[in-house]
C-alpha cells in the first residue's frame, strides 16, 4: 500500500477506550502515536515523559473529547488570491519548529514543514486538493458548511511534512491532525480519470483502464486519501448515525457487510479477500487499525471507487488484498479480472451512500475525482467564517478584509536586490495581506507586511530544479562567466549586487525570474 498506515500517524486511532484492561489499554494508548494534545483527551490515557501511556486503574467507558476539541487556528488568514494559494508565516505563538509556512482552505488550517516547503509545487497541489474536496463543484461555496464549521472551529490541522515519519508536532489550540506528505503527493496521477484520457463522463472510464501510454503518473495520489480521512472524521462527528466510526453507523454496517468473513488485523483473524479463503471485498491486515480506523478507511475506498480513482488495471491489482470493489458501476468490466470476490461498488450498499452527494449528511462527499487544479474562486481569497454547527445555511459569511493603510501604492512586481531595499519594499509599501504574500521576499505576520528573505524567490514558478541548472553568461571585467540561479542565490549580498548590475546575455530566459534578488 502507498498510503500512510491508516490513522496511526493520523492521530485518530480508536475512537474510545472501551472496556480495556491492561495490556489492551496499553496497546491503545502506547501504540497509537497520539500527540500530547490528543492523548490528554483520551480518558484512559495520560502523557508522561514525552509519550502517551495507559492510565492505571481505568474502569472502561467512553473517553471525552474524541473529535475536534480545538479552536480556530488561523482566524482571518487569507488562503487564496488571484487563482493561487496564499502562504504566510505561522503565528509567532506557534514558533517555527513544526510549521514553516501556513495557509487556510476556507478557514481550515494547513501547516507545511521546512523540508516539505522545498517541494513548493507539491505543497500547492495538496492545498488545491483540499479546496477541491471542500468545494467539489467549484462554485466558490463549500459543499457542506456544517462539516467546514467542525474543521475550522474544532481546530483540525492538516500537517504536510516531507516524508512519512517526518517532522510531527502540535500547535496551540490544535484539535485533530492529519498528515499528508509532500513525498506521496503525486501531480498528474492516473487516479484522476481526466489525467488518463477519460472524462468525468463515467461511460468513458472502461476504455481507459490501461494507463501505460496515457502520460499520467502510474501512482495513486495519497493526498486525496489523507485529506478525505480528515474530512470524514469531521463528518463522523457531525453525522454520527451515518458516518460514525462503529459498525452501528450506516457506513459501519455497510463496511462490516463488505468484510464478510475476511476479518481484520486488529481482531487477529484477517484473511486475504483475493485469496479465495473468505467471501468479503474489504479487509485490512494492519493490527494497529482499530474499529473506527477500518470504518474511515472503508469510507475512503468506497468514495475513491465511486469517483473512478481506482479503476485502472494496475491500481485494482495493487489493492486487491484489501479492496475488491475498484470497479465503480454495474455494467463495467470488473477489475481485477479472475478474482472470485471482486465485484462492482454498485452491487454493495456502500454505493448508495457515497453516490448521494446532495442529501443532508452527504453533501460533503465528492462526486468528481480531484486533480490538484482547483477552478473555484473562494470569494477572492477571503477566509470564510463558518456558521455554527448544524446551521442549515448554504451560503458562507465572508469575513471582511482590511483595506490598505494610506494611499494606493503602485509597486514593482519583483523584489529589489539587497536586504535594505527589500525591507523598504515590503514594510513601507502599504501592501494588503494578499499583495504581501505574493511577493517572494515578503511575509505577512502580526497584521503587517515584513521583509522575510530571498530563499522563497528561488522556489517561485520559473525556477524549478531544471531552471536552476540553466547557466547564464555574464560579462565581468571582459571575461565571460556562467552562473546558475542557485549559485547566484548562494553568493554574498554584495556579490549579488555587483553581478546583477552587469549586462546579462540571455540564454533561455531573463535572469530576473530566478531569483528576484537579481531584479534587472
Amino acid at each position: 500500500m502507498r498510503h500512510i498506515q491508516a490513522l496511526a500517524v493520523i492521530f485518530l486511532s480508536a475512537a474510545t477506550c472501551a472496556v480495556f484492561a491492561d495490556p489492551e489499554g496499553g496497546k491503545f494508548c502506547e501504540a497509537s502515536k497520539f500527540t500530547k494534545a490528543v492523548c490528554k483527551k483520551k480518558g484512559c490515557c495520560e502523557w508522561d515523559e514525552n509519550k502517551c501511556w495507559y492510565t492505571d486503574g481505568w474502569n472502561g467507558g467512553t473517553c471525552d473529547g474524541e473529535v475536534g476539541g480545538g479552536e480556530v487556528l488561523l482566524p482571518g488568514l487569507v488562503g487564496w488570491s488571484n487563482g493561487k494559494v496564499v502562504w504566510s508565516n505561522p503565528p509567532t505563538a506557534w514558533g517555527k519548529k513544526l510549521c514553516h509556512k501556513v495557509t487556510t482552505v476556507y478557514g481550515a488550517a494547513v501547516c507545511v514543514t521546512a523540508k516539505a516547503w522545498k517541494k513548493r509545487s507539491k505543497c500547492d497541489h495538496i492545498v488545491n486538493v483540499y479546496y477541491q474536496l471542500l468545494d467539489n463543484d467549484a462554485d466558490g461555496i463549500p459543499d457542506d458548511p456544517g462539516v467546514l464549521a467542525e474543521l475550522v472551529n474544532g481546530g483540525y490541522l492538516l500537517i504536510v511534512p516531507h516524508t512519512e515519519g517526518g517532522e510531527i508536532g502540535e500547535v496551540p489550540g490544535m484539535g485533530e491532525a492529519q498528515v499528508s506528505t509532500a513525498e506521496e503527493a503525486v501531480i498528474n496521477s492516473c487516479d484522476a480519470p481526466t489525467n488518463r484520457g477519460a472524462t468525468n463522463d463515467r461511460s468513458t472510464w472502461p476504455s481507459k483502464v490501461g494507463t501505460s501510454s496515457t502520460g499520467c503518473t502510474n501512482e495513486r495520489d495519497a493526498t486525496f486519501e489523507e485529506i478525505l480521512h480528515l474530512i470524514t472524521t469531521a463528518a463522523g462527528k457531525l453525522y454520527p448515525a451515518i458516518w460514525g466510526g462503529t459498525f452501528k453507523s450506516q457506513a459501519g454496517k455497510a463496511i462490516d457487510t463488505a468484510n464478510g468473513d475476511c476479518g481484520w488485523g486488529f481482531t487477529k483473524n484477517y484473511k486475504d479477500p483475493s485469496g479465495d479463503t473468505c467471501t468479503g471485498q474489504y479487509a485490512y491486515s494492519d493490527k494497529t487499525c482499530k474499529l473506527d480506523c477500518v470504518v474511515v478507511e472503508g469510507i475512503y475506498w468506497a468514495v475513491a471507487s465511486y469517483v473512478g480513482a481506482l479503476y485502472t488495471l494496475d491500481f485494482a491489482k495493487g489493492i486487491k488484498k484489501e479492496w475488491l470493489m475498484a470497479t465503480p458501476d454495474d455494467g463495467m468490466p470488473v477489475l481485477p479480472a479472475q478474482v472470485t470476490n471482486a465485484k462492482s461498488l454498485q452491487s454493495s450498499t456502500l454505493y448508495a451512500m457515497v453516490s448521494d452527494t446532495t442529501s443532508d449528511g452527504h453533501a460533503w462527499l465528492p462526486h468528481v475525482m480531484t486533480d490538484g487544479r482547483y477552478q473555484g474562486d473562494p470569494e477572492g481569497g477571503s477566509p470564510v467564517t463558518p456558521p455554527p454547527i448544524g446551521a442549515p445555511a448554504k451560503n458562507p459569511i465572508v469575513a471582511p478584509t482590511k483595506p490598505p493603510v494610506g494611499p494606493p501604492v503602485v509597486s514593482p512586481t519583483a523584489c529589489p536586490a539587497g536586504k535594505k531595499k527589500g525591507e523598504q519594499f515590503c514594510e513601507q509599501s502599504g501592501f494588503t495581506q494578499a499583495e504581501c504574500t505574493e511577493k517572494c521576499c515578503c511575509a505577512w505576520e502580526e497584521d503587517g507586511c515584513w521583509f522575510d528573505n530571498f530563499s522563497k524567490c528561488n522556489e517561485e514558478e520559473g525556477c524549478t530544479k531544471k531552471e536552476g541548472k540553466v547557466k547564464y553568461t555574464l560579462l565581468i571585467k571582459g571575461e565571460k562567466k556562467k552562473f546558475s540561479c542557485k549559485s547566484l542565490e548562494n553568493k554574498p549580498e554584495n556579490k549579488q549586487k555587483k553581478i546583477c548590475k552587469k549586462k546579462i546575455t540571455k540564454k533561455t530566459s531573463p535572469f530576473q525570474k530566478c531569483p528576484c534578488v537579481c531584479n534587472v
